[in-house]
């Protein structure tokens, strides 16, 4: 699984918010992929690069802000676009409606600017 990008085949501009786990991606839909954890890899990163922009958004524990604070660093060095959300309180797969098409406005007007 740490070799794949879940959600990877519905990305269809180059764009994607990453996210930590396949549930986050079902509640915020296309356009989202996940690492599966934290813990994201090498190869992961790798795809991960290939992106023209990407919006991060781990869950709110400091321990996953580290490690999102560290995967912006590196696609940043390769080169891509780099957002990161670190002001919400609950794992993305908990958002509401609302925040979840919350966070979508947030990531359209972002990767256009």
């Amino acid at each position: 699984m740490k070799k794949l990008v879940y959600g990877w085949d519905y990305i269809s501009d180059g764009s994607a918010i990453v996210v930590e786990g396949a549930t986050d991606v079902w509640r915020l839909g296309k356009g989202a992929v996940a690492v599966f954890g934290t813990g994201w890899s090498p190869e992961q990163r790798n795809l991960l690069s290939l992106l023209n922009s990407a919006l991060i958004v781990f869950d709110p524990e400091p321990a996953a802000l580290e490690k999102a604070k560290r995967l912006a660093h590196e696609l940043e060095m390769a080169g891509v676009k780099v957002g990161l959300i670190e002001d919400h309180d609950k794992d993305p797969g908990d958002f509401s409606d609302y925040e979840a098409a919350e966070l979508r406005r947030i990531f359209i007007e972002w990767k256009l600017t």
